[in-house]
């Protein structure tokens, strides 16, 4: 073996060590910081009545031990029609793993993601801010009880990431903004990711999303500690790049059953 093909070699295997040792050092020495959620939802927001549900099996499996996850369906009555929203989130303890992209179980169900924007939603409460969301528009199609009975429904998900005095609605800056937090403090931010979701009719779209736009401005302050950041802006700064996916859940059968055809 050629000296500069040792020297190389060498240098790589340096490089893995002492990365290796750096993760061993930090799991050992890293503190877990503050939530930027309290613990559980509201029970009641504005026409809406909370019903809690239940971590399916699947995500008590999957994730790890000390997630937290908090699940309500909020229905309400409004000009004599009946909605519902369902409301979700995922608290991440020691174990960054709790938190993964939406595409995965999203298209999983049969969903087929059509759009993805990064919008700006005015919060009054605990102090102006607006609060950036990533919104995904998908739809799918669910079988009829009878022959040629099929109906596509539109899905709107409505997601977010929130930590102790930080907020983002990318993936990918969540995650630099940890990495960020833990080299210059030692502390593992504790990052929890919100999700809204709501089912309608095509052509239903926009006021769909105007009903969860309304329900995210009064839910949020009742639950989330976190404001955004000072300025027009809720978010920190970001990272070049187009906008980004983070985690969501798999989307309950209950409320898919609830909301129109059968469940997947």
């Amino acid at each position: 073996m050629k000296k500069s093909s040792l020297v190389l070699y060498g240098a790589t295997l340096g490089l893995i060590l002492l990365s290796a040792a750096c993760l061993v050092w930090f799991k050992l020495h890293q503190r877990l910081g503050a939530p930027g959620l309290r613990a559980e939802l509201p029970a009641k927001v504005l026409e809406y009545t909370a019903e809690a549900i239940q971590p399916t099996p699947a995500e008590v499996d999957f994730l790890p031990a000390d997630t937290t996850i908090r699940r309500s369906v909020y229905t309400g009555v409004r000009g004599g029609e009946t909605n519902q929203i369902q409301l979700t989130y995922v608290l991440m303890g020691s174990d960054r793993t709790s938190i993964h992209k939406p595409q995965f179980c999203l298209t999983g169900q049969g969903w087929q993601i059509r759009t993805s924007e990064e919008v700006l939603i005015p919060l009054k409460r605990p102090r102006p801010y607006e609060l950036p969301i990533m919104k995904l528009t998908a739809d799918k199609t669910f079988p009829g009880t009878t022959p040629g009975a099929a109906q596509t429904y539109k899905g709107l998900y409505l997601y977010w990431f929130v930590a102790e005095n930080a907020l983002t609605a990318q993936h990918g800056e969540r995650m630099w903004l940890m990495a960020k937090h833990l080299l210059r403090s030692g502390e593992l931010q504790r990052w929890a990711y919100v999700s809204c979701f709501a089912m309608c009719l095509p052509g239903q779209e926009e006021a769909t999303f105007q009903r969860l736009r309304e329900f995210i401005q009064a839910a949020t302050p009742e639950f989330q500690i976190t404001p955004g950041g000072e300025g027009p802006r809720a978010a920190a700064s970001s990272l070049p790049g187009g906008p980004d996916d983070g985690l969501a859940m798999e989307v309950d059968h209950v409320f898919l059953r609830r909301m129109g055809g059968a469940a997947p």
